[in-house]
């Protein structure tokens, strides 16, 4: 009654306390009676459990004044977010990338601006763009922060009244930004992100025609000190903590769905999962890769996995990726038969992309061998199984036809366009080598999307040579879970929708025959989007 809060645990062993534990996705707000009744039925658990049961607890019963709170909780809170109601919002898919709904400023008084961010592991960053820069059509199509009526963003002031102009590098172009403070909400978890929300004003990034881009939430681990950037001509340091940081959220989830209509989920606040691995990345969220496999052949490796929610394809090194596409072709019937029927004349992994480009439609995607990535942190070890409709994009493209033409007395054959589309497939592959600081990424290993990007060698000096950036290919296949005090990285399959079951044992796995459709320009790996520059500008 004078506001002490009472919290008992009880062990989540017995099977007759399955349906209680439904309700603990929910807080509700009850009368007093109804509080000391839970503290009643909490006791009675106490006495039949013991006190090791207690500590062992899977549920934790909180009674405040007036309220009952329920908890799924394994082992005692700890500081950083435990305890806290778990939260969802739904993940578009984009077809290059992922989206989900922020807003920008707090939900009392005025109407919070709503944005689509780009959800991105590989970033630390929240960017949203000023109407300045879509006034000047440099961020054309955007939804976008209006400062001058806005009270939510304060940009940040140094030196007297000089603001801190910063240029970040991406793997898609560049970006300029005002840094400055702002109330972030994301789901019912808001935080107030003191002097870390960058303010787009000019950006230069290779976008498709007609494409929108709003903005990025970076889910990535926060800067070491010795990566943090200074003011040019000056000595201070600039530390930009990400929104996880900010609002105490210890783990969160991120999934999207297999079926391009419906939505993924990206959560909150979520439980600890089975078989979690240590992240070896300083600067990344990576995992030890122990090799990878085609089917039941021989596994080649070793390496280091990084799963980035932010990337387009799964990137790896050439010579292992050209490994890869043979293998594929070694194993399935169609290609292997091909290759004989060729004598050699054209290389395997030619004839598997042929094969995909020309015969997609109707294509039985799932008669492609199965690969397997085995990850691992120490003695623990994980299997991520991704199969062909896995592995293969979709995609339209301009049918195209060969027709003879005469030239200079010469009769050549020249393609030329029938004005109508065609389904065609693509391995979700692309090449990527880390080894130096020049290393360049290609966007699609079928010639189609091609992008590049220079990888930051500064960024990557923790990681081994072989590194695999696992992309969007493995966030539609299972739910990564990602935990910021552990720094560990664990993976369910199936992707659950928000406002369905939040335990993993009843996640659902999604099934499908055909490979996921992929549109707009192939988003490359950028890894903590390099800061290339910070500068005082006038305000």
């Amino acid at each position: 009654r004078n506001g002490i809060s009472f919290r008992y645990y009880c062990s989540a062993q017995f099977d007759e306390l399955a349906s209680f534990f439904r309700v603990c996705q929910r807080v509700f707000h009850v009368s007093m009676s109804s509080a000391i009744f839970g503290l009643v039925v909490a006791a009675s658990f106490y006495d039949a459990t013991g006190l090791e049961a207690l500590a062992k607890s899977a549920v934790a019963i909180e009674a405040t004044t007036g309220q009952v709170r329920l908890i799924r909780n394994e082992g005692l809170p700890e500081a950083m977010g435990e305890g806290q109601r778990q939260s969802c919002v739904p993940v578009k898919d984009r077809g290059s990338y992922f989206t989900v709904p922020v807003r920008i400023g707090s939900d009392h008084g005025s109407e919070p601006q709503e944005f689509e961010l780009v959800a991105d592991t590989g970033s630390d960053s929240l960017l949203v763009p000023d109407c300045y820069c879509t006034q000047l059509q440099r961020c054309a199509g955007a939804r976008c922060l209006d400062t001058e009526k806005s009270q939510f963003f304060k940009m940040m002031k140094v030196h007297g009244n000089k603001l801190l102009s910063i240029v970040q590098t991406f793997g898609s172009g560049t970006i300029r930004s005002i840094l400055g403070t702002a109330v972030v909400n994301v789901g019912a978890v808001t935080a107030t992100m003191n002097d870390s929300v960058l303010l787009m004003e000019d950006q230069k990034l290779n976008l498709d025609a007609g494409e929108v881009f709003e903005g990025l939430l970076g889910l990535g681990p926060n800067r070491p000190k010795e990566q943090l950037p200074r003011v040019k001509g000056h000595q201070e340091l600039i530390e930009m903590k990400g929104f996880m940081d900010h609002a105490g959220v210890r783990r969160f989830s991120i999934c999207a769905s297999a079926n391009s209509t419906a939505h993924g989920s990206f959560s909150l606040h979520t439980q600890p999962v089975p078989n979690a691995l240590k992240s070896v990345g300083k600067m990344h969220w990576a995992l030890n890769l122990t090799g990878v496999s085609v089917g039941n052949g021989k596994a080649f490796g070793p390496g280091t996995a990084i799963p980035d929610s932010g990337t387009t394809l799964i990137l790896g090194p050439k010579a292992h990726v050209k490994e890869l596409f043979i293998s594929i072709c070694d194993h399935w019937d169609k290609c292997s038969e091909h290759y004989k029927q060729k004598q050699g004349q054209e290389e395997k992994h030619h004839i598997l992309q042929r094969l995909l480009h020309d015969g997609c439609q109707g294509l039985d995607l799932t008669q492609l061998p199965k690969l397997r990535f085995v990850l691992a942190s120490g003695t623990e070890t994980q299997q991520i199984e991704l199969s062909g409709p896995d592995y293969i994009f979709e995609m339209e493209q301009e049918k195209v036809q060969k027709v003879r033409k005469h030239l200079m007395g010469l009769t050549v054959e020249v393609p030329e366009s029938t004005g109508k589309m065609q389904k065609v497939c693509t391995p979700a592959f692309g090449v990527m080598d880390m080894s130096s600081e020049d290393s360049s990424a290609a966007g699609s290993a079928a010639g189609n999307n091609t992008a590049t990007a220079a990888a930051n060698a500064a960024a990557s000096s923790d990681l081994n040579n072989a590194v695999w950036v696992m992309g969007t290919p493995l966030f539609s296949k299972y739910t990564v879970h990602y935990d910021l005090k552990d720094r560990s990285v664990g993976f369910v399959q199936g992707c659950q929708a928000c406002g369905g079951s939040l335990d993993v044992g009843l996640l659902r796995v999604q099934e499908r025959s055909t490979g996921r459709f992929l549109n707009g320009n192939v988003r490359v790996p950028h890894f903590q989007d390099a800061i290339t520059s910070v500068e005082l500008e006038e305000a």
